[in-house]
């Protein structure tokens, strides 16, 4: 072997080190820290939930909703089973008997309306009551899923959007509420 050729073989070697070493901590700040995960559970406490209503808990600025469905809002859910995007996000938890979400929008983190029921709208669109995004004018159900149906939705619009994110929430002492701030990390500005 020549000079040469060992030398670029150097060469080569102290590249793929030196890439792999300034790589290394950029690459590891894209996990948490344990301080952060530690740090990533807010404490609510959780009224005494009332059917059919909904509630709205700010949580480090976020709010959450809070829904304990009654038999109406049940039967909305099970009819928009067919007409939305992804029938297969669940947002309810046992625990609590509510379906529980984050009430901003997924995809540019503005904040969520509520709209009621309303009967036949024009061009014979029926809402059947649930969430409304604004900016992207996309509609989600009671459950807290994009609906794709344009005649399902408040306005007509249709865009396929996933739905609203749900946090890893625990019931401690029956009425506090110890909801996962990480599903937050991605969605705050």
């Amino acid at each position: 072997m020549n000079k040469r050729k060992a030398l670029s073989i150097l060469v080569g070697i102290l590249s793929i080190v030196g890439m792999a070493s300034l790589s290394y901590p950029f690459l590891m700040s894209l996990n948490p820290s344990a301080r952060a995960i530690n740090n990533s559970f807010a404490t609510v406490h959780l009224p005494k939930l009332e059917l059919g209503v909904i509630y709205s808990i700010k949580v480090d600025g976020v709010p959450l909703l809070i829904l304990r469905p009654n038999e109406y809002q049940k039967q909305t859910i099970l009819k928009l089973d067919s007409h939305v995007w992804d029938k297969s996000i669940n947002s309810y938890h046992e625990t609590t008997g509510a379906y529980i979400y984050w009430g901003i929008s997924p995809r540019f983190g503005c904040e969520l309306a509520h709209f009621a029921p309303q009967d036949k709208r024009s061009n014979n669109r029926e809402w059947l009551g649930g969430y409304w995004d604004n900016w992207c004018e996309v509609s989600f159900d009671y459950a807290g899923r994009s609906i794709k149906n344009p005649n399902m939705t408040l306005n007509g619009f249709v865009w396929n959007n996933e739905g609203l994110p749900s946090p890893s929430v625990e019931l401690k002492d029956g009425n506090k509420l110890v909801v996962s701030l990480y599903s937050t990390l991605i969605m705050k500005k």
